[in-house]
């Protein structure tokens, strides 16, 4: 079955850095052609065709840090399709809300089920985030349990989660940080880490990492903050000259305006940029990936490098093949927006308000060649 987009404007920010104006032809789920939208295209076996109105087409959008649940199973998240596809994303990634004792939940109720695209980062803790003090006891790590779930779902498990907050590890401290980490280095996978209030320490979680593990939550303003004193930290600058990565991770509590002005305005620019969306913060101050990257831009990121770091290198670095770029070849994962200049407040996480004039509309999403309009 052919399908031929017409009317769009494209941008990926690598292939096309400016709005440009081409059709689309679809062969089944995969770009059959890139063309001119004046090429008057006669082909006698499209099928359908679908106008998108002069609105702009994107890569896909990658969101690496969601929290995906249904009935209230875990203790924070909502629906994979309602974080993504709803929302203009077409791949999410859960954090940590299951672990290998509750994967298979997850797998047979939600990610079987979901036409957004759902990977995981599986949580050390066998139970997840049936409680939010998952750390706490240190038996709830179990290596076994861990590598027999990432070999049964290796397609969709990226890596390992961890949260080092006081509030998750008790008086573990740094303890299960380092058990997370060793067990990801036996595995060959990364390891993701929240970091919020110690302890442990920020310079003792950032001192373990190494080359392809994520530190979430990069911008938050607490007392454990990566920029502090109006520097940012010395173990946070090692850590990204060796290869750890920095997600945004923005959350309830986990986006600061200021601090992420200042960071970036010091190079220190994030590797991804996440919403750390569920039931919580959706319909307040997190809202959607697309806002999220509105905000980044207000901190000073341009938009091509929002786009990047929500498509491409996300693509790149998990290895999702065939995705993150507009070219022939790849699957039909594509968001589409319009772009609108109103007066638009948007907050962080601190209560800190900015007006933005550049407004990222939704207008639809594509996964798998199929169309979810507005």
């Amino acid at each position: 079955m052919y399908t031929l987009i017409k009317n769009c404007f494209l941008i990926d920010g690598i292939n096309y850095t400016t709005p440009t104006r081409k059709d689309i032809l679809l062969k089944n789920n995969i770009i059959e052609d890139i063309i001119s939208s004046n090429s008057n295209l006669q082909h006698k076996q499209v099928e359908n065709i679908i106008d998108l109105e002069d609105n702009i087409l994107l890569p896909g959008l990658m969101d690496l840090h969601v929290h995906a649940t249904v009935d209230g199973f875990a203790k924070i998240g909502l629906s994979p399709d309602i974080l993504g596809k709803d929302i203009g994303t077409t791949s999410v990634f859960d954090a940590g809300t299951y672990g290998a004792d509750t994967f298979d939940y997850f797998y047979d109720n939600l990610i079987s089920k979901s036409i957004t695209r759902t990977y995981a980062w599986l949580n050390v803790a066998s139970n997840g985030l049936k409680t939010l003090n998952e750390l706490t006891d240190m038996e709830n790590i179990n290596e076994e349990k861990i590598i027999n779930t990432i070999n049964k779902y290796k397609n969709i498990i990226v890596g390992l989660k961890a949260r080092a907050s006081a509030s998750v590890v008790g008086d573990n401290s740094l303890m299960p940080i380092i058990k997370a980490k060793e067990i990801a280095n036996k595995i060959n996978l990364p390891l993701m880490v929240h970091i919020g209030n110690p302890p442990p320490y920020v310079d003792d979680v950032l001192n373990l990492l190494t080359k392809g593990d994520v530190i979430t939550h990069c911008y938050h303003n607490k007392k454990e903050s990566l920029y502090a004193n109006n520097t940012i930290r010395k173990s946070a600058i090692a850590a990204k000259n060796r290869g750890v990565l920095f997600d945004v991770g923005h959350g309830n509590a986990s986006f600061s305006f200021d601090v992420a002005s200042a960071m970036i305005e010091q190079d220190f620019t994030p590797d991804f940029i996440s919403t750390d969306i569920y039931d919580k913060n959706i319909g307040t101050i997190v809202k959607s990936q697309l806002y999220v990257i509105s905000k980044l831009m207000l901190c000073g990121l341009s938009f091509n490098e929002c786009i990047v770091k929500t498509t491409s290198d996300i693509a790149k670095k998990f290895n999702i093949k065939n995705t993150g770029e507009l070219l022939v070849g790849n699957i039909a994962d594509f968001t589409i927006i319009k772009t609108k200049n109103i007066q638009n407040m948007v907050e962080d996480s601190t209560g800190k308000k900015l007006d933005n004039s550049f407004y990222l509309e939704h207008k639809g999403t594509f996964i798998d060649g199929k169309y979810y309009g507005k």
